[in-house]
């Protein structure tokens, strides 16, 4: 099987929220608006509508992949630490666990090749660009 690359927008921050501002609903309910909007992007890319200019996910595989090596760019308006960088990843990978891209997101199942790589463009088209490899 050939390598999948998805370019999603970037999930919502995931950390940093100790210090009380964001209740939990509040952080489930940013979840689920994003995995909504993933939904929908794949459903018109899929139908050849592209309403979200730059943006890919490929068509499931027909089994969800077993074991998968991954690989990221991030653009970014300003840098991260690679901890919060990793963190902010969850989102899109338990919609790919959800959606049957891969059987799950446990380390036994998702090995990464290395830190996502961070662009830092102030240019507003923050994304990621996430490559998953059989293995």
């Amino acid at each position: 099987m050939q390598p999948m690359t998805f370019v999603v927008p970037m999930p919502p921050h995931v950390t940093n929220r100790s210090r009380g501002s964001t209740h939990w609903r509040k952080a489930y309910n940013e979840k689920r608006d994003y995995w909504t909007q993933l939904d929908w992007i794949a459903s018109t890319y899929h139908a050849r509508q592209k309403p979200f200019p730059g943006m890919t996910i490929p068509l499931q595989p027909d089994a969800p992949l077993a074991r998968v090596s991954v690989r990221s760019t991030m653009h970014l308006g300003g840098a991260m630490d690679d901890d919060n960088a990793l963190a902010r990843h969850k989102p899109l990978l338990d919609w790919l666990k959800t959606r049957g891209y891969i059987v799950d997101d446990r380390k036994k199942n998702v090995v990464w090749e290395a830190l996502p790589e961070q662009i830092v463009r102030r240019d507003g088209n923050y994304r990621i660009e996430l490559t998953l490899n059989p293995i």
